[in-house]
């Protein structure tokens, strides 16, 4: 039998899939409308994040916080980096194709 610490989350996704692949295939998905589908997951992910973040300990942020930051400002660094270079290609694509930016 099951023990009561397995996470529900992985069987749910393997739950959607079955299902999703059981309309597919008998041409039931017409059924579902993805707008719904769309806008529940949405809810889901949120209602996801929350829970996660209310089980954090403060105790346990604080006492890494230093790693936190560095990674943090890691992050911020690489995402700017990545955008900088990623207008370069944009901008010089579009001055090739006669498109100057505005």
């Amino acid at each position: 039998m099951f023990r009561g610490d397995i996470p529900l989350f992985p069987f749910s996704i393997i739950g959607g899939a079955i299902v999703q692949i059981v309309l597919t295939l008998r041409s039931w998905s017409n059924l579902v409308p993805r707008k719904t589908v769309n806008q529940t997951s949405g809810l889901a992910l949120d209602l996801l994040i929350a829970a996660a973040i209310a089980t954090l300990s403060l105790s346990t942020i604080g006492d890494n916080a230093r790693p936190f930051i560095i990674r943090a400002l890691v992050a911020m660094a690489w995402t700017t980096a990545a955008v900088a270079v990623l207008l370069v290609i944009v901008l010089a694509l579009g001055v090739r194709r006669g498109r100057a930016a505005r």
